[in-house]
């Protein structure tokens, strides 16, 4: 199987490795047969310490890396929620396989390598391949295409639209995937990849109402832990209620959200009148 920038030049047997490792994480999470979609970020969550912040940045999708014995990943909020789950897959497969890599100094993930524009090196193509298995498992996929009535024979773009709202992936990496199963054949994937074909989805999606909540920037601000361990700190007297103030405000909550109040002692009206009307 070849097509254009790299994506599909793996082997059979590195595909069926990838297949494999990917049914077997969704069985030891308990969710074989299952559609992922956003609970990608609880399972990110339990796998490593989650931060998600919008960066004003589209190109930048995440990172992951070591600090200490703690891995970090870092989710950008600011691109569209497919494609922060889509990175969230990608930037798993990392986590799970490649701890080597990661206390070399861990990885960048930009918006060209999930998107496939330019030939990835061969750890990055894996990554994709992976995160697609994980978010569209193959026997799923080949049940709501039977569920839609598809074939290849009479498949349209609208089918491809209501498909990846169900899964919550990228229009891009669905049509990889339809081609990965071999439900498509080469020549009507890059058809379906064509600049063309892209706008011709997005405007269907717009036209159906379908999916506008992946497509949306969820700004989300997330420090995982960051909350309850402050509050904890705090109530054990570690740190001092500005401090508290100061950490919460990172994730822009305050403290009164919590019912903490201000422990210092304000002067009452009658202090302060009492005050404004002494003489020198």
């Amino acid at each position: 199987m070849s097509t254009p920038n790299g994506f599909y030049d793996l082997t059979k047997e590195e595909s069926e490795c990838l297949e494999s490792k990917a049914i077997s994480k969704m069985a030891i999470l308990g969710k074989s047969s299952r559609i992922l979609k956003d609970e990608i970020f609880k399972v990110l969550a339990e796998a490593s310490v989650l931060i998600q912040y919008p960066v004003e940045d589209l190109e930048l999708c995440g990172f992951v890396c070591y600090k200490g014995k703690t891995i970090y990943c870092f989710i950008n909020s600011f691109i569209p929620l497919e494609k922060q789950i889509f990175a969230s897959a990608h930037e798993l497969y990392h986590i799970w396989f490649e701890q080597e890599m990661l206390s070399r100094g861990g990885e960048l993930l930009k918006s060209n390598v999930i998107d496939s524009e330019s030939v990835q090196p061969k750890n990055e193509t894996m990554a994709n391949r992976f995160a697609a298995m994980l978010l569209v498992p193959k026997d799923v996929l080949r049940n709501e295409l039977s569920n839609f009535k598809v074939t290849e024979n009479n498949i349209q773009m609208s089918h491809i639209v209501r498909i990846m709202d169900l899964f919550g992936v990228p229009y891009k990496a669905m049509v990889r995937r339809l081609l990965e199963i071999d439900f498509i054949t080469t020549e009507k994937c890059l058809e379906l990849l064509s600049e063309d074909s892209v706008t011709e989805a997005n405007l269907i999606q717009k036209r159906l109402q379908i999916g506008d909540e992946m497509l949306n920037q969820t700004m989300i601000i997330r420090f995982d832990g960051l909350v309850d361990k402050a509050l904890s700190a705090y109530q054990m007297g570690r740190i001092p209620y500005e401090r508290l103030r100061y950490l919460l405000g990172i994730v822009q909550k305050t403290p009164d959200e919590f019912n903490v109040e201000n422990p210092v002692d304000l002067p009452s009206e009658e202090e302060i009148m009492r005050i404004l009307n002494e003489e020198d």
